[in-house]
């Protein structure tokens, strides 16, 4: 029978830190930061990276139709629960290169360490486990974020999440076929899901802690707004005749920002993207 009782299952930090730094090849720069857009070229070498891994350490990887990436490890057997652990390998633009990857990698290092002792040690664990890459969670390429996770839980339908689209019109299915993660899976859901993830700001820091953990967090509500006015030269039109949507954009960015200032902690308001055609400056 599984044991709940026994000792912690050390971690290797060195091993730890050598995979973050594999990981991190795929789209980091010289100062640090990474751009890793979801189902880009470098998102698909940093995915073949976490597959090998997989297959070299025993797990099996399975891709699901969104292009979740999956590796399951039994170490309990088939009636036993399963927990999830893992983040998203995708990256803002310039972003930091352990927002999200950080969440994967020590994933892969925690579950190889339980094994690694369960096997030791000739005993079952108490569950299954299951690493997990989620596609499009950042939102910097395609709309909405949370993309391969929402499909997951459910909460959008699949064929809408494969047809969102990027600014050059690559839809979320095609990427997927151009860098051959275009899965078949059904994976169940599990029964327990962990992320382990870098905190966005510095109050842990500043209070010389190392982990926190989450007792809620913010709802985001997000609109793409179209402001239409009429494209008209800058020196012959009178003021009074332009109809500038750009200046009825930053109206109401000044708008939003005023929200927050007069709500303060309650809400916070971002506007994190404009499309300005023709984008003259004339």
């Amino acid at each position: 029978m599984p044991d709940a009782h026994l000792p912690d299952a050390p971690i290797n930090p060195s091993r730890l830190k050598a995979m973050m730094e594999q990981v991190s090849t795929f789209g980091g720069k010289p100062n640090g930061a990474m751009t890793r857009l979801t189902l880009s070229k470098t998102d698909g070498q940093a995915r073949d990276w976490l597959g090998s891994w997989f297959k070299e350490h025993r797990f099996e990887q399975q891709i699901d139709p969104i292009g979740n990436q999956f590796g399951k490890l039994s170490l309990a057997g088939d009636n036993a629960p399963t927990v999830m652990v893992g983040s998203h390998l995708d990256s803002q633009p310039n972003g930091g290169r352990f927002d999200g990857a950080l969440g994967v990698v020590s994933a892969c290092e925690a579950v190889l360490a339980v094994a690694e002792r369960m096997e030791a040690e000739g005993r079952l664990a108490a569950c299954n486990f299951q690493v997990v890459n989620w596609t499009n969670e950042e939102g910097a390429r395609f709309q909405p974020s949370l993309l391969g996770s929402s499909v997951f839980a459910g909460a959008i339908e699949l064929d809408w999440a494969l047809d969102r689209a990027d600014g050059d019109g690559m839809t979320v299915r095609q990427s997927l076929a151009e860098i051959g993660y275009a899965g078949t899976a059904v994976v169940e859901r599990p029964d327990a899901l962990i992320e382990l993830h870098i905190e966005g700001d510095d109050k842990l820091f500043a209070a010389s802690e190392r982990f926190g953990i989450f007792t809620r967090f913010w709802g985001a509500t997000k609109y793409r707004l179209a402001f239409l006015g009429e494209q008209a030269h800058t020196g012959p039109t009178p003021m009074a005749q332009r109809k500038d949507a750009l200046l009825a954009a930053a109206y109401l960015m000044a708008d939003l920002r005023q929200l927050a200032n007069d709500h303060g902690l309650d809400l916070h308001t971002s506007v994190g993207r404009l499309e300005v055609h023709p984008n003259s400056p004339n």
